[in-house]
């Protein structure tokens, strides 16, 4: 499981923009100097940002747009209030006018990486968070947030990379070995998934998701009493939904391998209430929900959820594999083919192994 965009990245853009971005920078300077107005109406727009009035922010970083229309920062402002209204095609439209006035600000692609995130357009989340590595190539979480967006487009390998670099620049930064950890699990390289995980554990004790990563991988492995022990060290720490979600899917699986049938069954329900409180999923929460829903034999559901995810992510070769599986259960042969047939180019192995299981339930 990967995060959503890395918290310490969003929380870098509105610490830098609202509570202490400064004059010193000389072409802001002498913008301001020259336009008395303008810095006391931007001020004031910033103010209504720290106290959380947005429309109020937006309506005064719009004045201070017709005092200097080719002056980028008040752009970038209004951007981040209109984010914070969750209004995010109104801030990329902000954003991008501020960027066409200045590209090098590394905060305003930052905040523009967050919102084509939150419109799940992660296409251009890449394109938006490259942008930020290269205006900050030393920044360690600036590569995390470089890993998630390659995760989200299951470009894995590339992913993996950029985690390395990330601990490479930061050797104690707990997220980075998470997100290593996410690429090995997908990449079926589940020991190394779980090595990664401990070292993200030993940074971090309190991290929910290096024991959910750890259990993951356990279950890949057959090692199904060591998945439930790490699902339970997750669920005794502060978990999100959709990290419960992931959690009691995986306590789920470990018992239903164990033959405890009900107990998985209250697993896999777990997991589906969990993820229903979700404000938002990602592709690889709609995949364990997928897979939950498949178990507790809610069929139309479970295509719903595998519909999400794929939709996400079109290689994502695991939500294919188990969508086969749910249409060779349900007899439909011809959709499981289908499923089989994207496969190939995605996953050979996984491609025969779906293969022959839809003619072994002939």
């Amino acid at each position: 499981m990967v995060k959503q965009l890395c918290r310490s990245l969003i929380l870098a853009v509105l610490t830098a923009a609202i509570w202490s971005r400064s004059l010193a920078n000389d072409q802001m300077h002498s913008q301001y100097q020259q336009q008395k107005p303008l810095q006391e109406v931007r001020n004031l727009g910033i103010d209504y940002l720290k106290a959380g009035k947005y429309q109020a922010a937006i309506d005064t970083f719009q004045q201070a747009i017709q005092l200097n229309p080719n002056f980028y920062e008040p752009y970038f402002l209004m951007g981040l209030a209109y984010a914070s209204l969750g209004k995010h095609k109104d801030a990329i439209a902000a954003y991008q006018q501020a960027i066409l006035l200045k590209n090098d600000d590394a905060d305003v692609y930052l905040a523009l990486t967050q919102s084509w995130d939150q419109l799940q357009d992660f296409q251009q989340t890449l394109k938006s968070i490259r942008e930020v590595v290269r205006l900050r190539p030393n920044s360690a979480d600036v590569h995390n947030g470089l890993s998630y967006a390659y995760a989200n487009l299951g470009q894995y390998e590339d992913a993996l990379n950029a985690a390395k670099d990330a601990v490479r620049l930061d050797p104690n930064n707990a997220e980075a070995y998470i997100n290593m950890s996410f690429s090995y699990i997908r990449l079926d390289r589940n020991q190394e998934a779980i090595d990664a995980a401990r070292q993200a554990a030993r940074l971090k004790p309190d991290m929910p998701l290096a024991y959910i990563n750890i259990g993951y991988a356990q279950n890949q492995l057959g090692r199904y009493q060591d998945a439930l022990d790490s699902g339970q060290q997750a669920l005794g720490l502060k978990e999100e939904p959709r990290e419960a979600g992931v959690t009691y899917y995986i306590i789920g699986y470990a018992h239903d391998k164990l033959f405890r049938r009900q107990k998985a069954v209250e697993a896999y329900k777990q997991s589906v209430t969990s993820y229903k409180q979700a404000p938002r999923l990602a592709p690889d929460d709609y995949y364990y929900m997928g897979n939950s829903y498949f178990q507790l034999e809610q069929n139309e559901a479970a295509i719903e959820a595998f519909t999400k995810a794929i939709n996400l992510r079109p290689n994502f070769a695991q939500a294919h594999f188990s969508f086969g599986l749910l249409y060779a259960s349900l007899g439909n042969k011809k959709d499981a083919l289908e499923e089989y047939s994207i496969l190939k180019s995605l996953d050979p192995g996984r491609a025969e192994k779906l293969f022959k299981m839809i003619y072994s339930k002939r």
